[in-house]
């Protein structure tokens, strides 16, 4: 039935709600809905719920996904890391290997050459011997002839003055006069000649002598000099000895050959580390060739220098500043400013200043050190090597650790190109950037350096010289901080053994290593074994430092801990006190 409208408009249903229009269609939905508000708010709630669960399950797949990728990156480099540190063992191992070989090849080496050098050494001395027989016998023979040209002179004027021939015996004697001055003065030196002609005429046996005493005396010194390029001190002290008595006879004392002998013996003194009477002998050197040169001499600034590095050496600190400044005022005048001598001497100054902690004064000289070496063609030598090792150690005690780390690495890099990586110098080198490694607390890394270093200097050097005993006591520590406790104190045993069996019982390098020991034992709680080992670490160190010096405060502050973990407060407080006086001072200065 369509739909129908009346007079009035009215719309009036129709039978068939399929034949509805489509905006009736709407009109009703809406109708309905709006007579149903309920169900309009259920509609919307539900859509909530959704999107709220969906935006759940899109955060929940966000922070799963994101934790997946941090899990695969910490994974990647815990393999990495365990690739590196495989690697590094790999290489360590090759590397000691190479060393062992290359090592024993040398040591085979080192063992024909002094074989050899002692054969040569056994024909020099049978050599001498003989041309010193030779020499003699000659001076025998011309001896002989001389006696007999005398007596076959004196025949012949007695014979001449016998027959009247007095003018005939005057000119025969003045010929032979003439005859022998010539034969004299063509042997004899400028000035020798000058005393001739005013009638000091010296007698062919005095001359003879003399130029044979020259020759032996050429000859201990050459002797001498062998020896002790060879490193056999003991055997050069006797003909060194002999030499400077015999220079004595050949250039008179206070002359400059009787200077130069001195300067050879003390040399062997020294290298014998008999410093007492090496330091007389350089002393007594200077005073001649300053009276004989002049201050300002070269060879005057050459042995105020040696004098500087044997007070250095001696730890006599303020007479080797006194030294070296008087060294580098006459090397100054004489090279310049930027003179290659001038170059060692800034370098000691540097090293000299550093071990007396004036960290200002030693920066100084070693940039002025640095601003020579960069102006100069060697910029890769060993020399430089050695320089950049020593600031890099002065950098890493100011705690700047990455610059300490480039020189370091680079000192090592020059050494390893130009000595090869067995080389003692290397290990060195290997022991400073390890202990940087070690101050940045990489300490596995600091451990495979030492270790490397170790075998390096054992084969070098053999198991018990000192840098062996230090490199243990770093390896030790290392060992400790790792909680390696049965390494650490297998390592400083032997370093302490070593150390006391080389240096004198008041030596600092002892206290170093006593004071090490008890560290170990205070973090094992052993505190009856540390407190006498802190005890005589202290007194070495207050006995060579003084009461003032940084390395004593630490020591201190050793101390007080222990005291403070023995509930001991009084103690504690006391040495606890005593050190912060002392980094004030430091820290004035």
């Amino acid at each position: 039935m369509d739909t129908m409208r009346s007079d009035a408009g009215a719309r009036q249903p129709v039978d068939n709600p399929d034949k509805m229009l489509f905006h009736d269609r709407i009109s009703d939905s809406v109708g309905q809905m709006v007579k149903n508000p309920q169900t309009t708010s259920r509609t919307k709630q539900q859509s909530l719920r959704k999107k709220q669960v969906k935006d759940s399950l899109v955060m929940d797949s966000r922070k799963k996904s994101q934790e997946l990728r941090q899990q695969k990156e910490r994974l990647r480099k815990r393999v990495l890391d365990s690739l590196n540190n495989t690697v590094m063992k790999a290489r360590l191992q090759d590397s000691i290997s190479q060393v062992v070989r290359i090592q024993r090849y040398k040591d085979s080496l080192r063992q024909a050459t002094l074989k050899e050098r002692e054969r040569d050494s056994l024909k020099m001395a049978a050599l001498m011997q003989k041309s010193d027989a030779v020499l003699r016998q000659r001076e025998r023979r011309k001896q002989l002839r001389d006696s007999l040209r005398e007596a076959e002179k004196k025949n012949s004027q007695h014979t001449l003055f016998r027959q009247g021939g007095a003018q005939t015996t005057r000119n025969s004697a003045q010929a032979l006069q003439q005859e022998r001055v010539h034969e004299v003065t063509s042997k004899i030196s400028r000035q020798e000649v000058v005393a001739i002609s005013a009638g000091a005429v010296p007698s062919v046996q005095t001359l003879s002598a003399k130029s044979s005493a020259k020759r032996r005396l050429d000859s201990l010194s050459a002797v001498a000099a062998d020896f002790y390029g060879r490193g056999l001190y003991a055997n050069a002290l006797v003909p060194a000895k002999q030499a400077l008595l015999l220079a004595r006879k050949v250039h008179g004392t206070n002359s400059a050959g009787e200077a130069a002998s001195m300067v050879r013996l003390a040399d062997n003194y020294r290298s014998m580390k008999q410093y007492n009477a090496a330091e007389l002998l350089y002393n007594r050197a200077l005073a001649i060739t300053q009276n004989i040169s002049g201050v300002w001499h070269r060879d005057a600034g050459l042995l105020l220098y040696t004098l500087a590095r044997l007070s250095f050496e001696q730890q006599q600190y303020q007479l080797a500043e006194q030294y070296f400044r008087q060294a580098l005022s006459v090397r100054e005048k004489e090279e310049g400013v930027d003179g290659p001598g001038v170059v060692d001497i800034v370098y000691d100054m540097g090293q000299l200043y550093h071990r007396l902690q004036n960290y200002n004064a030693a920066l100084l000289y070693y940039s002025r050190l640095l601003a020579i070496r960069e102006k100069s063609v060697r910029a890769d030598d060993l020399e430089f090597a050695a320089m950049l090792y020593s600031i890099a150690d002065l950098y890493a005690a100011i705690g700047q650790f990455d610059v300490a780390a480039d020189f370091f690495q680079r000192s090592l890099d020059i050494r390893e190109k130009l000595s090869g990586p067995s080389h003692p110098d290397v290990a060195f080198s290997m022991n400073g950037l390890a202990m940087v490694y070690q101050k940045q607390r990489q300490y596995t890394v600091a451990e495979l350096l030492y270790k490397r270093s170790l075998a390096i200097q054992e084969q070098t050097f053999g198991p018990a010289h000192p840098e062996v005993a230090v490199t243990l006591q770093s390896l030790a520590s290392v060992c400790r901080f790792q909680k390696k406790y049965d390494a650490a104190e297998h390592y400083i045993k032997r370093s302490v053994e070593i150390t006391e069996k080389n240096f004198p019982a008041t030596h600092l390098n002892v206290a170093k290593s006593l004071n090490s020991m008890a560290l170990l034992y205070l973090e094992l709680g052993n505190f009856g074994v540390a407190e006498p080992l802190f005890k005589r670490a202290l007194a070495i160190s207050e006995k060579k430092l003084g009461a003032y010096h940084t390395d004593l405060a630490q020591v201190l502050e050793n101390m007080a801990l222990m005291y403070e973990k023995m509930d001991r407060k009084k103690q504690a407080e006391s040495f606890a006190k005593r050190a912060e006086r002392i980094r004030e001072l430091a820290d004035n200065d």
